[in-house]
């Protein structure tokens, strides 16, 4: 029989006539030369960290591989780390596993899904998934400060009563930060209308204020985390996720046969024991991001101050030549499509040393 005349399975009804954008998962130009910086996806280049991974995972037993992942004892070791029951705690592959775990557990077609933009880009991908109402609400940079339309998000989910509110702080792109009154608010009026508040906290400790201790008062909050910015754990991919025992246990339900591998597993257990060692690299990353901003500040260059592990840089006129300066050197962002940054390059944190590296090179 030929190829063309086999027949697929249709795609749900949500994926009918959709046309959802995925990078190409077997484009090789997307692969970063290991020669160079990479600092383009927020991850930690700090090395001091990676000798202390390293040396984790040369000592990890061969049957941690060739096991199914045993979770119980991250799980008592993160609750203890966090000071929360286990019962209030649910493990994913990244933090994106938990999210994706909540539009899987809540969000129905037509359901309506509230988040911010520019932001993290799966809450957009899954709306489509889902066949969810999607409602954006645009962050804007006054140039002291984001801001974003308050009033109109409370009114909005009063009105609409939506299934998912989606507010990372500090945000991805922007390092926009919610404040706390804000959020309190949000969260009152998500209790009201019956809606999920996902509190996305990425970016903890380099922000250090987080929404754990509201999860004790609300089943309507839902905390994430990931290991892959300060904890130097990309690659592992384990998050995890952080609210009432009723929400996680809803959330459990419908978790794949393991919730994450077995070497990610132990890495993260052990890692936990040695958060002095993770809250040094994230000083020693945020002293980088303080030096490299000073630098572009008296080079002329309009910067955003830093809230996560990132800063952006507008080279204005120079952007082209700095770009093609920086090509053989470093991988960052040059821009952003969203018209609150437009002008601006993202550079993920390192140390001052790395960046006096690529300073060097913006001189030339």
């Amino acid at each position: 029989m030929s190829r063309n005349n086999i027949k697929i399975p249709q795609v749900n009804r949500a994926l009918t006539g959709s046309e959802i954008w995925r990078p190409c998962w077997h484009d090789m130009t997307q692969v970063r030369d290991p020669e160079m910086m990479w600092l383009d996806k927020n991850e930690n280049p700090d090395q001091s960290l990676r000798l202390v991974v390293e040396d984790i995972m040369r000592n990890m037993p061969v049957s941690v591989i060739s096991s199914y992942p045993e979770l119980p004892p991250l799980y008592k070791s993160l609750s203890n780390f966090l000071g929360v029951d286990p019962e209030n705690l649910v493990l994913a592959n990244g933090s994106d596993g938990v999210i994706r775990c909540a539009f899987d557990c809540f969000v129905d077609r037509h359901d309506t899904v509230i988040h911010t933009s520019p932001t993290y880009a799966m809450y957009s991908v899954y709306c489509q998934v889902k066949g969810a109402n999607e409602l954006a609400f645009n962050y804007d940079w006054n140039g002291q400060c984001w801001s974003l339309n308050w009033e109109d998000i409370f009114e909005k989910t009063l009105e609409l009563k939506p299934k998912l509110v989606c507010v990372p702080t500090p945000d991805s792109p922007t390092g926009a930060i919610i404040e706390n009154n804000r959020l309190d608010q949000l969260i009152t009026i998500c209790e009201q209308v019956g809606a999920l508040l996902i509190i996305d906290e990425a970016y903890f400790p380099f922000h250090e204020k987080s929404a754990i201790d509201r999860v004790s008062f609300s089943s309507n909050i839902l905390v994430t985390r990931s290991t892959g910015k300060a904890w130097g754990l990309a690659g592992l991919r384990v998050g995890f996720g952080i609210g009432s025992p009723e929400l996680i246990q809803k959330l459990q339900t419908i978790r794949s046969m393991y919730e994450c591998n077995s070497v990610a597993a132990y890495v993260f257990n052990k890692m936990i024991s040695q958060y002095g060692v993770v809250k040094a690299s994230v000083e020693r990353l945020k002293a980088g991001l303080t030096w490299f901003e000073s630098a572009m500040i008296e080079r002329g260059f309009e910067t955003i101050p830093p809230a996560a592990n990132f800063i952006h840089v507008a080279f204005g006129e120079r952007e082209s030549e700095i770009a093609e300066n920086l090509s053989n050197l470093i991988y960052y962002r040059r821009e952003t499509p969203h018209p609150s940054l437009a002008g601006y390059s993202r550079f993920s944190a390192t140390t001052e040393e790395q960046f006096r590296k690529i300073v060097k090179v913006i001189d030339v």
